[in-house]
């Protein structure tokens, strides 16, 4: 679906965006089969505030198929929030604070999914009120037509693709005017630069495209690289 911005003073603070109309003209039998167990089925992108929005379109990308949901258009819809909603040049975007929530650095990433998500999802039935997050991969799971890999290995790709949005992330964070200074917190070691969890992350990437097959050669003699090149040329690079 794509979105066009419109300007408003936003006095609520909700997302300052206008859906456009689909331009695919959908089957409803297809829509519904496909949306009705959607976590944020029947929630209005307008009506939702900055945080939740952030939020939606982070978890969207992370778990829907990137034909609906692409990589590559999560970093321009964050842009649009920083462009609207920051007031002046001078002012610190409100991005530093929306997405801080969601950054994450490769140990608690690796965590998230082989172990918090996995013992959730490993369970038929969510017990008591499952956060929006278990949601989303319980959803995106129903949508998985090889149920012949296991949760471990399905989750796996999911987390190449966490590591990814948090680099993505932290570029745009880091490419923003007016960073607002570290706060430490008593008795608790100094937290990381955004430079410094960038290069985690970074360094993950890295293992992660070791083990990744060896680039294949094409009729036309070129090489396609791996997963990890693809996501450099074609989603960091155009950035």
């Amino acid at each position: 679906m794509d979105i066009d911005v419109v300007e408003t003073d936003n006095p609520t603070g909700t997302a300052p965006f206008t859906a456009a109309p689909c331009p695919i003209a959908w089957n409803e039998t297809f829509i519904n089969k496909v949306h009705i167990n959607y976590p944020y089925r029947g929630v209005d992108p307008e009506e939702q505030s900055l945080e939740d929005f952030t939020y939606r379109k982070y978890l969207d990308t992370l778990w829907l198929p990137n034909s609906v949901a692409p990589l590559e258009e999560l970093i321009h819809e964050l842009r649009r929030v920083h462009e609207l909603e920051t007031k002046d040049s001078s002012s610190t975007s409100p991005l530093f604070t929306l997405v801080e929530p969601i950054l994450l650095d490769s140990k608690t990433i690796r965590q998230k999914y082989t172990v918090n998500l996995l013992g959730a999802l490993q369970s038929l039935e969510a017990s008591g009120e499952p956060e929006i997050e278990e949601s989303m991969a319980r959803y995106s799971w129903s949508l998985e037509k090889d149920k012949s890999q296991n949760l471990l290995q399905w989750l796996e790709l999911f987390w190449k693709r966490d590591i990814q949005i948090q680099i993505l992330l932290i570029l745009l964070l880091i490419s923003l005017p007016n960073r607002p200074k570290l706060k430490k917190k008593r008795k608790q070691p100094q937290p990381p630069t955004l430079e410094d969890s960038l290069g985690r992350l970074l360094d993950t990437l890295q293992t992660i495209s070791l083990d990744e097959p060896e680039p294949i050669e094409t009729k036309d003699g070129d090489a396609e690289g791996g997963w990890a090149t693809e996501y450099c040329e074609k989603v960091i690079a155009p950035l």
